[in-house]
């Protein structure tokens, strides 16, 4: 399949009308014989570059924590959050500056934007 192609089929596929129709379409299973014609005009942006945040491993970082301390402090660590008496406001600054460090920011290239109108002709195929 031409990327082309791919592209106006994905430019079809959210497009707030046809989302519409297919959300009319009963469970089952549904026989589809048709023949399609795309009509389009597409634009496609250059990539370009973007800062974006790393999320926090949150998971990976509780079980560092929790696996080098003993059974009473990690009792008292969950007891404290479930009980909400953690204010994540309330962060020590060498806390916050290790949690900075892992929400670094990294430039990534992002792909150009797709843009364009496409138009979608259906007629059954008589058997």
């Amino acid at each position: 399949m031409k990327a082309t192609i791919a592209a106006t089929i994905m430019r079809l596929a959210a497009r707030a009308d046809i989302k519409a129709k297919a959300k009319d379409l009963k469970p089952g299973q549904h026989q589809v014989d048709e023949e399609v014609r795309i009509r389009a005009l597409l634009k496609k942006g250059e990539d370009y570059p973007s800062v974006v945040s790393q999320s926090i491993p949150w998971k990976q970082i509780a079980t560092a924590l929790l696996n080098r301390v003993n059974k009473a402090t990690v009792d008292a660590i969950l007891g404290a959050v479930v009980r909400g008496e953690e204010d994540a406001k309330a962060l020590r600054p060498e806390v916050e500056e290790a949690l900075e460090i892992l929400r670094k920011r990294t430039v990534q290239t992002c792909a150009g934007k797709l843009t364009g109108q496409a138009d979608l002709i259906t007629q059954e195929v008589k058997a």
